[in-house]
């Protein structure tokens, strides 16, 4: 409600795609593909914020191509460093 519709409908859409996308995952394959799958869209999510609270911070303060670069730069590195420290324990 406090950003818009526009925003709700975006923060609503992804966990409704990742459960159909889910099912049909371990319907395909199985529970355990199913339950990985869904480990890397957490993952991914929120590593997605991550790079978002960046260009939150830094659009109106630097340009726009180098804000991209460092939210992108930030978005690898968040999600290298989960799914290593998740998956190669």
């Amino acid at each position: 409600l406090a950003f818009g519709a526009r925003v709700g409908a975006i923060l609503f859409g992804f966990p409704a795609i990742v459960a159909a996308s889910l099912t049909l995952i371990e319907a395909e394959e199985d529970a355990k593909q199913a339950r990985e799958d869904g480990r890397g869209a957490i993952v991914g999510a929120g590593a997605l914020t991550v790079f978002a609270v960046v260009a939150v911070l830094l659009f109106g303060h630097l340009a726009g191509g180098i804000v991209l670069v460092l939210g992108a730069t930030v978005w690898s590195l968040t999600a290298l460093s989960v799914y290593v420290r998740l998956w190669w324990r």
